[in-house]
């Protein structure tokens, strides 16, 4: 198997696995912003159990919110520092009241994997788009969500490069990428956020895994 085959399938695991509850759900209420929230989830997306820690601050920009959060994900049952995913993003509000509306998102992730052949770092760039009712109490929607692993660094072992025939080092471009289409729902009980994100899944072509993802959140705002 090739180098390029190899670390392909890397980014596969690596970079398109990241699990897919990183963004908050219910409206923030703008009125006294800043406003805060720390969250965490699980439940199945690629890996069975990840574990994900979020973090985001809620800003008022033309009395919408502008959501800017931080989360790192394990994919593993096992969490561990040779696998995980740190992703930035960042949502917005876009509507004149409470009710309809139409909530963009964009967001760059940095993956990284690790085992006895070798090790990679990758980058990930994401968009996304929810639909649907919400409130600073509760949201119904839909969302449609791309993503597109833009470049990974592959490393191999002393092993990899002996019996596996891989370069010691090399940079792939365009290795793989994820399209999600689901529903979103959460529900606001004082400042503890229930969050669910579920729905189908398309990726490359070098996972195995069902084309489904759910995943649950609970967390913590205040402001």
């Amino acid at each position: 198997m090739t180098a390029r085959a190899i670390a392909a399938g890397v980014l596969a695991l690596a970079v398109l696995a990241a699990p897919a509850a990183r963004a908050q759900t219910v409206r923030f209420d703008v009125g006294a912003t800043p406003a805060f929230e720390v969250l965490a989830g699980s439940g199945f997306d690629d890996a069975v159990a990840p574990l994900e820690l979020r973090g985001a601050v809620a800003l008022a920009v033309e009395d919408r919110p502008l959501v800017i959060g931080v989360s790192l994900t394990s994919p593993l049952l096992e969490p561990g520092i040779d696998d995980f995913v740190f992703e930035t993003f960042a949502e917005y509000d876009l509507h004149e009241d409470f009710g309809w509306t139409v909530r963009p998102r964009l967001s760059l992730a940095v993956p990284t994997t690790s085992n006895e052949v070798f090790s990679a770092t990758g980058l990930d760039v994401g968009v996304g788009l929810f639909g649907g009712w919400s409130d600073p109490i509760w949201t119904l929607g839909a969302e449609v969500v791309g993503h597109l692993g833009v470049l990974s660094h592959l490393r191999a072992s002393e092993w990899g490069r002996e019996y596996g025939s891989l370069a010691s080092d090399a940079i792939l471009a365009g290795n793989g990428y994820r399209l999600e289409v689901g529903a979103r729902a959460g529900l606001l009980l004082g400042p503890v956020e229930i969050a669910l994100r579920a729905g189908w899944r398309r990726r490359g072509d070098y996972s195995e895994s069902p084309p489904v993802y759910a995943m649950l959140s609970v967390g913590v705002r205040w402001q």
